[in-house]
């Protein structure tokens, strides 16, 4: 039955309907630029970050155990990255 499942749906839609729909879904704030968590004040609806000086931040899903291993690797000095998504530098002009 599991095979049939996998074989309807696809790996990859099982994946992310145990991880998400099924398990603990996380929502987190990450700078569009550097990647990295930004800092959300709910109260003042300050969004920025920390590391860069920007306000350009997005609210994103990840299961917990990504946060969870997302802080392992920040604790032995390993810093992931999460870009939502692809920064465009508005000063550059393109030849198009």
């Amino acid at each position: 039955m599991e095979r049939d499942c996998l074989l309807g749906q696809g790996a990859a839609r099982i994946i992310r309907d145990r991880l998400m729909e099924q398990s603990d879904e996380f929502r987190m704030w990450v700078c569009d630029i550097c990647g990295l968590q930004a800092h959300v004040e709910q109260g003042e609806k300050v969004k920025e970050c920390r590391v860069c000086g920007t306000i350009k931040v997005s609210k994103i899903r990840i299961p917990y155990g990504a946060k969870l291993t997302i802080q392992e690797l920040q604790a032995m000095n390993i810093v992931p990255r999460i870009l939502p998504t692809p920064y465009l530098d508005t000063d550059i002009q393109t030849d198009q």
